[in-house]
């Protein structure tokens, strides 16, 4: 796995009643699948969904808001080009994540909303699969991912706490400094055999 710089599990003050929304970080792209999240949210009308990301394409951003508008959605927040300050801002405080990019081979951004103590609910694919373990956590449609916001509310404070901190724990798995250690044993490795 690349590094992700921004781990740091040792917050437990991170795993806190937060309120209930829902965030995203990508750029806005087709393949990032906002307005499949703007359909969640539509489905989901008490919890407030933050779609934060680098505006890359404008006029998949434009139709995303205009989705929100169309449909008349009160709890749909477009976030584009977010500052560094605001994306924490906005997983610290939020209590549900979600990642819905198909086939991604790992997602840096998953590890950050853990690292947040966000409670994440990611598509049934790619590296999502390894790193979140609780099939209640992942999804395969729209259906499934609204069932997955209801089992989560159904869970009490304590066990979501829980559930939270065993993913934090395993954080370390994807920091630099793992990295740099798996990386350099790699390498010698390699230059032994040869």
């Amino acid at each position: 796995y690349p590094p992700v710089n921004e781990v740091d599990n040792t917050s437990s003050s991170r795993i806190q009643k937060k309120q209930k929304q829902v965030v995203s970080l990508g750029r806005f792209s087709p393949d990032k699948r906002q307005l499949e999240q703007i359909e969640i949210a539509s489905l989901l009308p008490d919890f407030q969904f933050y779609l934060v990301g680098f505006i890359n394409n404008q006029s998949y951003y434009k139709k995303c808001e205009e989705i929100i508008a169309s449909k008349g959605l009160k709890n749909v927040f477009l976030v584009g080009n977010a500052s560094a300050e605001e994306r924490k801002r906005l997983l610290d405080e939020s209590e549900y994540f979600i990642h819905n990019l198909r086939n991604e081979p790992f997602g840096i951004t998953s590890v950050q909303a853990i690292a947040s103590g966000c409670y994440p609910i990611v598509h049934n694919s790619g590296g999502q699969k390894e790193m979140i373990e609780n099939k209640a956590q992942r999804f395969d449609s729209l259906r499934e991912a609204v069932e997955c916001f209801h089992l989560a509310e159904r869970l009490n404070s304590d066990q979501k706490k829980h559930e939270i901190q065993a993913m934090t724990n395993t954080l370390s798995s994807y920091s630099a400094l793992k990295f740099q250690k798996d990386f350099k044993e790699l390498i010698q490795k390699m230059l032994f055999q040869a």
